[in-house]
């Protein structure tokens, strides 16, 4: 990798930096927001309401936003734009039909009471919500493997949290007070601008196309192949994280389950680098598997590694000296969270560290062994969520963060090291 494709790469992770960066904090302010007009208990259940839309939306996806990112990569270098876009086109047709029946069960669920008092209104609005999610995330991926990786975080939760803090700030200095009705509205037409940025960008990509070409079967199956894989994968990843309110919700009073939140996206901050620089290097982790260049490859992933860690250790720094300073931005009762930052911040950190190695696995095919680590992850987060949170309460819920989270990474770490992956015979398309 030469001085100058180390520039580009480096200008990349910048700008992708500042996109993540913003759609992170766009998280955190949101509930902070949330948390200082309606109140921890107000907080508290709009997070189960996005636990339940992220959980229905990953199944709607069927993996459709990873397989999108990388079948787009390869056809993108291998045939130009207009078979990226044809790819692009089969890849949302497939997820509306799913996300619209998996929104009516949605709003029963929350409807039933089963995961305790919902947000008002959201039964009604988390149909239309979860096609708008659905979409957006399969446009994310999309946008990484056209290598405009700066464009996925905008389109991801964070990007939505993001719109709907500024609406919602917009609607406060308008009216002086934000009902649940607003928080509800804001959500919605965040998801509606962003389909339209989204649109921009397609617009851009057709208009540079000389022609659409059809798909050969083997680039249509690359969005077959692997569903269930990803759709795992991204069940256990999101079950460590946000998903993990919605099973912790029945043990939790609404007040602990703001902090929580509150905790979480903070924390979250550490590994931003990490989700800035995995996009970035992805694309040419597809191209150096597949043209089997075990060199660069290695050196593409020692770089990714290095830079996570080095980028990631000020922000954990400055967390971890400074909690009552940025909780205190929200409120002085988010104060009380302090003890479960502290344990999530380590979690988070071993996320930053070895998460570049994950793309590794993904982007080179390598999925299968990605989902019995992620299954095994699922099981022990199914077990250790209910049962720490019931016996320790709030701290029990951050203990089981950080084991899930940092078991799940170890054991990518480990398996990477045994099997030798960056070793001569790194290219692998199929399991």
């Amino acid at each position: 990798m030469g001085p100058n494709t180390l520039f580009q790469q480096g200008r990349k992770v910048v700008v992708v930096m500042f996109s993540q960066g913003i759609t992170g904090l766009g998280g955190v302010v949101l509930a902070a927001v949330i948390g200082r007009l309606g109140g921890l208990d107000v907080l508290g259940m709009f997070t189960v309401m996005l636990s339940l839309l992220g959980a229905l939306a990953l199944i709607a996806q069927r993996g459709q936003a990873n397989l999108i990112s990388r079948a787009v990569a390869w056809a993108s270098h291998a045939d130009g734009v207009g078979v990226a876009l044809r790819l692009l086109s089969l890849a949302l047709r497939r997820v509306v039909l799913p996300s619209v029946l998996l929104g009516i069960v949605g709003s029963v669920l929350l409807w039933s009471g089963a995961l305790g008092e919902p947000f008002p209104y959201a039964a009604y609005i988390l149909p239309i919500a979860l096609i708008g999610v659905s979409v957006l995330a399969v446009l994310a991926g999309y946008s990484r493997g056209r290598r405009r990786p700066y464009l996925g975080p905008l389109f991801e939760m964070g990007g939505i949290s993001l719109a709907t803090t500024t609406l919602l700030l917009a609607i406060f200095a308008i009216w002086g007070s934000v009902s649940h009705e607003a928080i509800l509205a804001a959500f919605c037409l965040g998801i509606l601008l962003l389909l339209g940025l989204a649109g921009l960008s397609l617009g851009r990509d057709s208009a540079s196309a000389l022609d659409q070409v059809i798909p050969s079967l083997e680039q249509q199956n690359e969005l077959r192949k692997g569903q269930i894989a990803f759709t795992l994968i991204g069940a256990s990843l999101y079950l460590c994280q946000t998903g993990s309110f919605m099973v912790a919700s029945p043990f939790l009073v609404a007040s602990d389950l703001g902090l929580l939140r509150m905790a979480e996206r903070i924390a979250l901050l550490v590994s931003f680098p990490m989700l800035a620089i995995r996009p970035v290097v992805a694309p040419s982790m597809v191209k150096l598997a597949r043209i089997g260049d075990p060199v660069n490859l290695k050196r593409t992933a020692r770089y990714a590694v290095l830079a996570s860690t080095m980028l990631s250790l000020p922000i954990l720094l400055f967390l971890y000296l400074f909690p009552d300073l940025v909780l205190g931005l929200a409120g002085e009762e988010f104060i009380k969270a302090v003890p479960f930052l502290f344990v999530m911040l380590l979690a988070q950190f071993v996320v930053a560290v070895v998460g570049p190695l994950v793309g590794l696995l993904h982007m080179t095919n390598r999925e299968k062994a990605s989902t019995w680590i992620n299954v095994t992850t699922l099981g022990a987060a199914l077990l250790l969520f209910p049962t720490l949170t019931s016996t320790y309460g709030a701290m029990g819920f951050a203990i089981a963060y950080a084991l899930t989270n940092i078991g799940r990474l170890s054991a990518v770490a480990v398996y990477i090291h045994v099997t030798g992956i960056l070793g001569p015979n790194v290219a692998k398309t199929s399991e």
